[in-house]
């Protein structure tokens, strides 16, 4: 069973991607919905599939959650991360990233000040190089967009 299941997509085949934020896994069902493999990595807030590759992007990044702990879903700070797993089957680890600098508070270790998710990111692949797109949430009024590449 899920405990916060945050982002969901899918990959060529069909196989639904599910991050399980506060199980801290990603797990990976067949199209009919059998489960085929977890992939433990902490705080999965999304999960993107490079279109080229299959490889499996997961973001580790604070959420918000209405009703659990008073909203804040971790009493932990969160690694603040891209974690690059490689396609299925063979879903080994292969890189790992900090998020930028500007999605990170400050004042406050779980990255989070009451807004909802405070990252947005997706991963790019139409171009020669991947592209991975930020947005920053934290502060709605002054929407900041960055890509990291």
């Amino acid at each position: 069973s899920f405990c916060v299941p945050a982002h969901v997509t899918v990959d060529k085949e069909g196989r639904v991607y599910v991050s399980d934020y506060l199980n801290d896994r990603v797990q990976i069902f067949s199209p009919a919905g059998q489960l085929l493999k977890s992939i433990t990595v902490i705080s999965p807030s999304q999960v993107s599939i490079h279109a080229k590759t299959q490889e499996i992007y997961i973001f580790s990044s604070m959420i918000y959650t209405e009703g659990r702990s008073g909203g804040i879903a971790r009493k932990k700070p969160n690694k603040n991360a891209l974690t690059v797993f490689g396609a299925f089957p063979n879903v080994g680890k292969t890189h790992e990233y900090s998020l930028p600098k500007e999605f990170i508070s400050n004042t406050n270790p779980h990255n989070y000040n009451g807004l909802g998710f405070p990252l947005s990111a997706i991963v790019d692949t139409d171009g020669s190089e991947t592209t991975v797109w930020f947005a920053n949430e934290l502060r709605r009024l002054n929407f900041t967009l960055q890509k990291s590449r």
